[in-house]
């Protein structure tokens, strides 16, 4: 969501000058752009500056889309901010020829200065060749100034009707390992009548679904219960969602919460382990966090209760105990793991630096051993959360098998394994989305193994592949293993999954789809890497009755949902293991299980390879 862009924008226009122009990144660029596409429409538009905002997440493709925006213009002056930018970040790790100016601080900041042409040199800091601007903490934008873009109309709800709302920068907590009070040395919060206005503002009726309220304690800001007691005053039926600690959340205040239009909360409890919450700061009493949860539960509110392991002092067989006492206590669907980051700009990371920790040096830079957890600990914490609670980081969802013939970009390419023997690389020009399917009629399998690795060695860096392999014969899978492995680069999706299994972090997903059922049910077998789907059709669908809804994936072809539908109501609690052709079925299966369909309001096309141009 371009909530910076838009906040920024809004401010330049408000206390800078109106004589510019700022455009934002489209949300479908930002959402389903390829690197290539996202460097054309900038080029098309012919900036002068383009500035990026980059986390932990985003930050390496941000900066190879820098690269070649440069390499086309060299003019285009190219700043990069976000919360990422700090001695240590990736991003300063070495000289970035294409970045004119990265930014520590807040962006407001930055660009008054800059188009205020006031001088820089004094906030300028040299690391690595690169020139970082530093905002001194002693200049924070003043509250009155910040621009709040969904209030200010410069800012679109998602497809889904979800936005943002950023109340308050800063945090009272000091906890070592986040970022959030050491970016802030005091505590801003935006009037809340600009939450109430948006709540009530017609404009936004029947648009606007869900609104995530920016404010990593929110039960600690000025006036809290006021602010919600008001919030039930008003006629609201948007959806609200916030953070906050658990701790002295009574019943009364859990009801006033849920009666405000709260239907989820992030409640961090990260461990019970007061050895390891003194050691990172975090100064809160696990006993009270876990009642408050429980009336916030009871309330009626969906508590996102998040757990740490890695903390100095923990163990895993403390953290796993912690583990079963949650999930004893009926917590079981609402915890969330996430491991420790040794981010850069924190505390932690200083303390890591002095104990001789072992962490990732590249995003998303995890911790891995040194405290007390060693890394096959935090692999078997990883698989038995997964196992013992459901919640995973992994998407293991179906790719979209939706035909279209046209649409805004091109999202996939339908090829024979012969025309891989002579494939051009020239092709890799029809990707447009940052997710990107191959789809391959395999007539014979050696042209398979012998035209993977022309396809393969062609693929942008930062995107995602489905490629998926229609046919009945049961491939020899170790061939595609060894294969990808030996194509395999270091990257981002790899990183994030170092706790999973190996095929959890590939960038290429393999897929075999079969209509042959005794075909489907050997390759299910057989594969521990390729992914197998049974393909239904009028003519099998009576197989249908032989598939597991939680153990099995089917993709329903065009025309055959009339003749399954009775068999594919219980895939109701598994619809990330089918898949249709035809998006009015797939609408139609949705609203006959009484799931939300969000549907978006433009199409990907799936084009068909057409030989060497």
């Amino acid at each position: 969501m371009e909530y910076a862009s838009a906040s920024i924008g809004g401010y330049i226009l408000n206390n800078i000058t109106k004589d510019i122009e700022i455009h934002n990144l489209p949300s479908v660029l930002t959402q389903f752009g390829s690197d290539s596409l996202i460097v054309t429409y900038i080029m098309n538009v012919k900036p002068d500056i383009v500035a990026f905002t980059c986390f932990l997440w985003n930050v390496e493709r941000s900066i190879a889309i820098a690269e070649s925006i440069k390499q086309q213009d060299g003019s285009i002056r190219i700043i990069i901010g976000g919360s990422e930018i700090y001695p240590g970040s990736i991003a300063l790790a070495e000289k970035r020829d294409c970045i004119d100016h990265f930014v520590s601080g807040e962006g407001e900041w930055f660009f008054h200065k800059l188009l205020s042409h006031d001088e820089m040199r004094n906030y300028e800091q040299v690391i690595n060749g690169n020139r970082v601007v530093v905002q001194p903490a002693d200049e924070l934008l003043p509250v009155e100034e910040i621009f709040e873009p969904l209030s200010g109309m410069r800012l679109n709800p998602m497809p889904d009707g979800s936005a943002f709302f950023e109340l308050t920068r800063g945090c009272p907590h000091k906890c070592s390992y986040c970022l959030y009070s050491k970016n802030f040395n005091r505590i801003r919060e935006l009037p809340f009548e600009l939450l109430v206005n948006i709540l009530t503002d017609q404009r936004h009726a029947g648009r606007l679904s869900e609104l995530y309220i920016l404010s990593p304690a929110l039960n600690n800001t000025k006036q809290f219960l006021r602010n919600v007691e008001l919030l039930t005053r008003i006629s609201n039926r948007i959806r609200l969602h916030s953070e906050m600690r658990a701790g002295g959340i009574d019943e009364a205040t859990a009801e006033l919460l849920y009666k405000a239009g709260f239907r989820s909360m992030e409640v961090g409890l990260q461990t019970t382990n007061m050895a390891s919450l003194d050691r990172v700061g975090r100064n809160s009493r696990p006993d009270r966090e876990i009642e408050g949860m429980r009336h916030l539960k009871n309330a009626g509110i969906d508590i996102k209760i998040g757990l740490m392991p890695g903390l100095p002092g923990d163990t895993k067989e403390s953290f796993l105990a912690m583990a079963d006492m949650l999930i004893e206590s009926g917590f079981k669907e609402n915890i969330e793991l996430y491991p420790l980051m040794i981010l850069p700009g924190t505390l932690i990371r200083d303390q890591a630096h002095a104990g001789g920790i072992n962490y990732l040096k590249k995003p998303p830079y995890y911790y891995n051993y040194g405290w007390g957890t060693s890394f096959d600990d935090l692999r078997d914490i990883t698989r038995y959360m997964e196992d013992a609670t459901g919640f995973t980081h992994v998407v293991r969802r179906l790719p979209d098998f939706n035909i279209h013939d046209d649409g805004l970009f091109c999202r996939g390419l339908c090829i024979q394994s012969d025309d891989l023997l002579l494939w051009d690389d020239a092709y890799i020009d029809c990707i447009e989305t940052n997710v990107f399917d191959y789809s391959i009629q395999v007539r014979n399998e050696q042209e398979l193994y012998d035209g993977l690795p022309g396809l393969i060695r062609h693929l942008p860096d930062h995107e995602l592949f489905n490629i998926i392999l229609y046919g009945n014969t049961t491939l020899e899978e170790r061939i595609i293993i060894d294969l990808t492995k030996t194509m395999e680069k270091d990257n981002f999706i790899r990183r994030i999954n170092i706790f999973h299994d190996w095929k959890d972090g590939c960038r290429l997903r393999f897929y075999q789809v079969l209509n042959k059922y005794d075909r489907y049910r050997r390759a299910k077998e057989t594969y521990s890497f390729i992914t197998p789907v049974f393909q239904v059709t009028r003519e099998n669908s009576g197989d249908l009755k032989l598939i597991d809804d939680y153990e099995d994936n089917i993709l329903i072809a065009k025309g055959a949902f009339a003749a399954v539908k009775r068999y594919s109501k219980k895939f109701a609690d598994a619809t990330e293991s089918v898949a249709f052709e035809d998006p009015s079925e797939q609408k139609e299966f949705y609203a006959m299980i009484g799931h939300d369909y969000i549907q978006l309001p433009y199409t990907f096309k799936v084009a068909r390879y057409q030989g060497r141009r």
